[in-house]
């Protein structure tokens, strides 16, 4: 990671008292081993010693390797080490903190659409309120914020976990599975005098978990039923995300780059995951919408609607005619409407459409505006400017899609194809676009 995704320089901070024996030069001596690290030390008080280190210029790479080498060598000779500040981390959290706000904020507004959609306006107080685990965030605030209903606000992160748990893990097929594992522990003890502690409590613990399955199932809750996505695998990493969550929320004082890699990926991954559910209900809302489909001779955008393993997911085609029966194909796998705005925003910005990218941005938080997200689209696609520009300097438009989309798209772990196409390819595929768009057409809504 480099100066500038960081937007900050790299400096680490402590506060220590040395061992017996040890003092300022020693610290010196120590940095005095690093080529790549700078630092400056004072004591204070008697005996605090007060140290930055940051990185020679051009070596920055080195420096997250060389601090975590350092802060051992420190432990070493000080009885007491710790970290006042340190810049990466705060990069780090500032990233989590935006991140954080979009995975809750966009996975409750998830499960509100759906339950409101399917179960009415009392949806929450009929099958979720529960006064043990809420809490009146209204309390003390601006007057307007308790004219908002906004029901799962009143349950914090832990409390979106269990939730999350309780009943995604509700299914069927999981209180089979449970049962399964009861009946296997049974089985193996049946031999033996008596039982294990541990073992009773785990199965007390399996017949509880089924008890609350149950007690759900009769609320007639099937999360199964309304969503696609929403799984044992996406509790699972749910929880992993609110362990590594746990070390923003808690101000650590040393985040590494391992563990926000770590966090990145997952967060990446989950909200993916909802987002993926988001567009089905938004762009595809019944079984006969398929495609959402916006094109001409010059720009093809395709997001499809497939199957895949027992779900569905989407893809995403974009194709440009570059002229002498040549075409260009961009695909993206598991796409979601913000793959579509985004490369949307890069068109309008492709052609300098100020208004259109203005609007995009005003608006890519709500795909529910299908409308309008359609008609602008088509606006961009079918403008003069489009046509006249892919012709004269496509290579300008790749290296935009390139920098401000697909390189976001490979951090993700997203695989992706681009290529040209032939005559024999692109004669293929606009025959396939046309038989889409044939049987799969948009509803009036889109």
């Amino acid at each position: 990671m480099d100066s500038k995704q960081l937007n900050l320089s790299y400096h680490t901070s402590f506060i220590f008292i040395c061992k017996e024996g040890f003092g300022k030069g020693t610290v010196e001596e120590l940095l005095g081993n690093y080529e790549a690290i700078k630092g400056e030390v004072e004591i204070r008080y008697k005996d605090i010693v007060f140290l930055t280190i940051y990185p020679i210029k051009k070596k920055k790479r080195k420096f997250e390797s060389s601090k975590l080498k350092i802060i051992g060598q420190l432990r070493g000779i000080a009885d007491y080490l710790s970290i006042l500040y340190d810049s990466q981390t705060a990069f780090y959290m500032q990233q989590i903190s935006k991140s954080v706000y979009n995975l809750e904020r966009e996975f409750r507004a998830l499960i509100e659409i759906v339950f409101l959609k399917n179960k009415g306006k009392s949806w929450y107080n009929k099958y979720f309120e529960d006064s043990k685990k809420e809490q009146d965030r209204a309390e003390k605030r601006p007057d307007c914020i308790k004219l908002i209903d906004n029901p799962l606000d009143k349950r914090n992160f832990v409390d979106l976990r269990t939730f999350v748990s309780q009943n995604i893990n509700s299914s069927k097929n999981t209180i089979l599975q449970k049962l399964q594992r009861i009946e296997e522990k049974l089985d193996s003890y049946l031999d033996l005098a008596d039982f294990e502690g541990q073992e009773l409590k785990e199965i007390s613990v399996l017949l509880s978990d089924i008890k609350e399955s149950s007690d759900l199932n009769r609320q007639s809750v099937s999360i199964n039923d309304l969503y696609e996505h929403l799984t044992p695998t996406l509790s699972q990493e749910w929880q992993e995300l609110y362990d590594q969550r746990n070390l923003w929320a808690h101000n650590y004082c040393l985040f590494t780059k391992e563990e926000f890699s770590r966090y990145t990926i997952l967060s990446s991954t989950v909200l993916r995951k909802v987002r993926t559910e988001v567009t089905l209900l938004s762009l595809f809302n019944d079984e006969e919408s398929q495609s959402f489909i916006v094109g001409n001779h010059s720009v093809n955008i395709n997001l499809h609607k497939v199957k895949s393993e027992g779900s569905s997911i989407c893809k995403l085609k974009i194709k440009f005619n570059l002229g002498s029966d040549k075409s260009y194909l961009y695909e993206v796998p598991k796409a979601t409407y913000v793959d579509l705005i985004d490369i949307s925003k890069i068109l309008a910005e492709f052609i300098d459409d100020t208004s259109s990218s203005i609007l995009l941005n005003n608006i890519e938080a709500n795909p529910f505006l299908t409308g309008i997200i359609k008609s602008t689209v088509e606006k961009i696609i079918n403008s003069s400017e489009m046509t006249e520009k892919i012709a004269e300097n496509f290579e300008q438009l790749q290296k935009l899609l390139d920098k401000e989309y697909f390189l976001k798209v490979k951090m993700e772990g997203i695989n992706f194809k681009k290529g040209e196409l032939n005559k024999v390819e692109t004669k293929m595929n606009d025959d396939l676009n046309n038989l889409l768009q044939q049987v799969f057409q948009p509803t009036e809504s889109l």
